[in-house]
Parts: C-alpha cells; structure tokens; sequence
C-alpha cells in the first residue's frame, strides 16, 4: 500500500472488503492484485484474540477461472494474550496463507461469489481466526511461573499422602520365593 495508513475508524466502514470483479470475470484466466487493510470486531480463539481496533492487512491475487475466482495469497494479523506457561501479557502477529474458490452457488466447500461484487470478508475472518495461536508463548525459552514466587505447593507442606482406600497394600510385604 502506499500513502498514509488509514486510522481504525476508517478501516471499521461498511464494505471495506469488497472488490468489483466484472472485468475479471469477463477475461478467463486475468488476475488482479488486491491489498486492503480491516479493522474486524469479535475475532479470538482459546487463547489469544485480535485486539480492539487492530489492523488485518491483506494480500491476494484473484485469479478468474471457469466458474468463479480463486483467491491465493497471506492474511497478516495482530493478537494478544496470556502466555499458555507464565500468564504474562504476550502480543504478536501472524501471518495465514490462504487459497479459497468463490463460486456463484457457493457449493459449501466455496465461498460465494455474488455477481461482479466479491465480499473478502467471510475469507478474511476464516483466516484471520485460523492465525491466531491456540496457545501464544511470550518466548520459546518461557519456563513459566518463577518456582521461588509461586511454587506448586506451599513450602512447609509434607508431600501428598496417598488415596486412603489403598493404605491397606502398604502393609503388603512379597515373598521372592528365595530363602534368605
């Protein structure tokens, strides 16, 4: 994209993933680059969701064919969340490669394709939800909660008895079948 990046608020408006595919449509086998940038509300998986106002770039290439479009390319998106060993805030961005067909019945292994007007959307918060991590890990050497500042059990705690209703095998003693 070139020029200023538009603020959060702009990128909110209605329509801001629709593409006019007429000419596409009308020459078998054109391609047209689309760059767009989206700000989508209520996108998040277990663990991490994209934070209010963030921005979702997108990057394809259309590809007219026979009967519809196919869309190829990286659907780029900002997250947050809490890292899956220490609980502490984590951000990040990651990027989801795409290639869907639109169709015009939308066969339900495609998306549909509504005359000469492609509304990316329904893609891009397919991919965008597929991008964000299940888990996020604020670094790969994470070894999660400071043992000294929140141990597992408290210090003066004698270790676990064990399940009452086996006490009885404690006092079971084997005979190897050698004389000793």
């Amino acid at each position: 994209m070139t020029g200023r990046r538009p603020d959060g608020d702009a990128l909110r408006r209605e329509g801001q993933l629709k593409v006019q595919v007429a000419d596409l449509r009308r020459n078998l086998g054109s391609r047209l680059e689309v760059e767009r940038s989206a700000v989508l509300e209520d996108l998040a998986a277990v663990d991490s969701s994209v934070p209010p106002g963030g921005v979702i770039e997108v990057d394809l290439v259309l590809d007219a064919i026979s009967d519809g479009l196919v869309a190829s390319g990286t659907v780029s998106v900002p997250w947050e969340g809490r890292c899956r060993r220490c609980l502490e805030a984590v951000t990040g961005r990651s990027a989801h490669r795409v290639q869907e067909a639109f169709t015009l019945d939308g066969d339900g292994d495609t998306y549909v394709l509504d005359g000469d007007e492609l509304d990316l959307e329904p893609l891009v918060r397919d991919a965008a939800i597929l991008g964000l991590p299940l888990a996020p890990l604020c670094g790969d050497d994470c070894r999660g909660p400071d043992p000294e500042r929140f141990p597992a059990r408290p210090v003066d705690e004698a270790s676990p008895s064990g399940d009452p209703r086996w006490a009885a095998l404690d006092d079971l003693t084997f005979d190897d079948g050698t004389e000793g």
